[in-house]
């Protein structure tokens, strides 16, 4: 006997002999029911939305089925890839949803080819289903994967990246066929001999820096990066700012580390409004990546990011107090500004973030240590330490960020400072 709980919202079941659909499996207002559309549904009516829906019946639990998922064969998954099938078909056989044994299957042009050319018809039953199965890479691949040339691939992943956003019922189907379009014109050519269209040149500056994440890339693919990038931030595309300023802010994969370039797209950002910008402009005027350190322009950006809220150009800024670099200093003023940001940190580390403990428990101890504004306890700086030590230990394993060696490395020899103050 089935209970309310062993169903969800998506799901194909069997009610009195025919395939459903399940569209409200909540049961806030039919308690013990679920909400059911059959694939003739007539439309009815929405006066919450003003528009039409297919019409909803409920049903007691007890006369719903789940289906016993069967594994589907590779012709059944390249037709309903070709979008030449329903899943309303393949639940009727009992093979909706997938069993996790279905696929992979390969990717070949004709396939693709048919799915642009059906997907104006898809609706958003068909294709919540299509996107379940196919955008997972361990059931749909394509062997072609050259990336110095706009291969099936390429297409393939561009298409991929649509579908995080896209609403079959809302946004328009163009995208799809602008793609393919763009794949038939540019398959085979060199990345650099193509001539790009402006609104796909977004997509390919990213899809070449996530494919440098775990890939060499050629020649051809810097060459492009570093061109289509330029393109787009002389015409002063915050986006493409973005992305060349922190592209070059240590390197990506792509293009090496380059903190004048970076710099220069910074600026540029933030005389834009983006005043985000400013804490890594701080950042590299104050750690000398231009050669001598620039204190004054470093307190500037630092506080200018402290203004918005941000906690590294906070506790940043409060280390210019601390040492009085670009500023007078002022410990005492420091230390407040640390102690706030802890109690902050800490709050939001019990609830599995805090992504700047570590950073900010670390000054903590500093103070503690030296008497920096509060009164010298060597024991205490040893505590501030090992919760710096913990933090950076799990930010590291969950969610590791440019620099944190460094941070961890400061950490371990604060932590045997400390400790050699007892063997003294």
């Amino acid at each position: 006997m089935y209970t309310i709980d062993d169903f969800e919202w998506g799901e194909f079941v069997r009610c009195n002999g025919r395939i459903m659909f399940i569209q409200d499996a909540a049961g806030d207002d039919h308690p013990g029911m679920l909400g059911l559309q059959t694939e003739d549904a007539p439309p009815v009516y929405d006066h919450d939305w003003s528009t039409f829906f297919p019409e909803v019946k409920y049903y007691p639990v007890a006369e719903v089925e789940k289906l016993t998922p069967v594994k589907a064969t590779e012709e059944e998954l390249r037709c309903f890839f070709r979008l030449e099938s329903t899943p309303w078909e393949l639940a009727a056989k009992n093979r909706y949803p997938f069993s996790g044994e279905s696929g992979p299957v390969e990717l070949k042009e004709e396939d693709l080819e048919a799915f642009v050319r059906n997907f104006p018809s898809v609706d958003s039953i068909g294709y919540d289903a299509w996107e379940d199965l196919f955008c997972r890479d361990d059931v749909m691949i394509c062997r072609e994967t050259d990336y110095s040339v706009i291969s099936l691939a390429f297409a393939w992943g561009m298409m991929n990246d649509v579908f995080a956003w896209f609403d079959p019922e809302e946004d328009s189907k163009d995208y799809i066929e602008d793609i393919w379009e763009f794949y038939q014109k540019s398959k085979g050519k060199k990345l650099t001999e193509i001539e790009i269209p402006d609104y796909f040149r977004n997509d390919i500056i990213e899809r070449i820096r996530i494919f440098a994440k775990k890939n060499k890339p050629s020649v051809e693919q810097v060459e492009l990066y570093a061109r289509l990038l330029d393109e787009k931030c002389e015409e002063g595309d915050t986006w493409a700012l973005n992305e060349k300023a922190y592209a070059y802010y240590g390197g990506n994969g792509v293009v090496p580390c380059d903190w004048k370039q970076s710099e220069q797209a910074l600026l540029k950002l933030y005389e834009k409004g983006v005043e985000s910008a400013a804490d890594s402009l701080g950042y590299i005027y104050y750690s000398n990546r231009l050669g001598e350190p620039d204190y004054e322009k470093a307190f500037f950006y630092f506080s200018k990011a402290a203004e918005i809220g941000m906690t590294e150009g906070l506790y940043k800024q409060a280390d210019m107090y601390r040492k009085g670099h670009g500023v007078a200093k002022d410990t005492t003023k420091a230390y407040e500004i640390y102690s706030r940001l802890f109690e902050e940190q800490m709050e939001s580390y019990r609830d599995g973030y805090g992504a700047k403990l570590a950073d900010v428990a670390l000054r903590m101890g500093y103070c503690f240590e030296n008497g920096e504004g509060v009164e010298k306890d060597i024991s205490k700086a040893r505590e501030f330490f090992e919760i710096a030590k913990d933090a950076i230990t799990k930010r590291i394993r969950h969610n590791k960020q440019f620099g944190d060696e460094v941070v961890e490395r400061n950490i371990n020899q604060a932590l045997e400072r400390v400790n050699s103050y007892e063997c003294e």
